[in-house]
């Protein structure tokens, strides 16, 4: 396979590849982040306790950070909202 100025391959496919790794990656990537958010919020107290003293509100920003989670992995499986979930979910 050659490349073009572009980056793109020279057999055309681009953005829209439906080769299945995307899929492949995206379907364990979003169970495990959706995982982890269900238990920061069933069950916070594990995660409040291993907050650095310096985070303000540890309860607030464990039940936030697993509400993101959750929201992060649905984004995942939106074409519109997935180029933009991945980086984000990895902060």
């Amino acid at each position: 396979m050659t490349w073009t100025c572009s980056s793109r391959p020279a057999s055309g496919r681009g953005r829209h590849d439906r080769r299945p790794w995307p899929v492949l990656a995206r379907v364990p990537l979003s169970l495990l982040y959706g995982v982890a958010g269900l238990a920061h919020l069933l069950a916070p107290e594990p995660f409040v306790t291993i907050t650095p003293a310096f985070v303000p509100w540890p309860e607030t920003i464990v039940l936030l950070t697993g509400l993101v989670e959750l929201l992060g992995a649905i984004a995942l499986h939106l074409p519109r909202l997935r180029a933009a979930a991945g980086p984000l979910l990895a902060l």
